[in-house]
């Protein structure tokens, strides 16, 4: 089954919360398929920026350091499922690339998502790695 068709239904039926993540299979890909019917891609003709603003856009990333080379560090490593990228940052990028580009790391100027989540979080240690910051100030050429 196709799964445009959905969300294409979902927004005609006002729908307003949409979640997804790289790590759902084609889901984002899907959305972009989908939002590029509707209009929702920065910079292109028609680009219904009102629309875009009535929705909530959520993803997600497996990955728990912003940057690559910290796959020891404090005992969490960036772990994914497959090869999505440097660290977060780079995640998040794929997604806005796969829901408004090109699908191969190209996006639009004004593409974003509302909000990112992490996923799955499962030790107590990858809680610390989210709030590392919050205590002590961060390095932003460290995480």
């Amino acid at each position: 089954m196709d799964p445009v068709p959905i969300i294409l239904k979902a927004f005609k039926m006002g729908i307003n919360y949409f979640d997804t993540s790289n790590l759902y299979a084609d889901s984002q890909l899907n959305y972009g398929k989908a939002f590029r019917q509707l209009h929702l891609i920065p910079g292109e003709p028609g680009y219904d920026e009102k629309l875009r603003e009535s929705i909530w856009l959520t993803t997600k990333t497996h990955i728990r350091w912003a940057k690559a080379g910290f796959p020891e560090k404090e005992g969490v490593g960036n772990w994914t499922q497959g090869d999505h990228g440097e660290g977060a940052v780079a995640d998040l990028k794929r997604s806005l690339s796969q829901m408004f580009g090109d699908g191969k790391g190209s996006y639009p100027e004004g593409a974003y998502v509302d909000m990112v989540l992490t996923h799955n979080l499962n030790f107590v240690e990858e809680v610390d790695v989210m709030y590392r910051g919050l205590e002590t100030p961060l390095n932003k050429d460290e995480n």
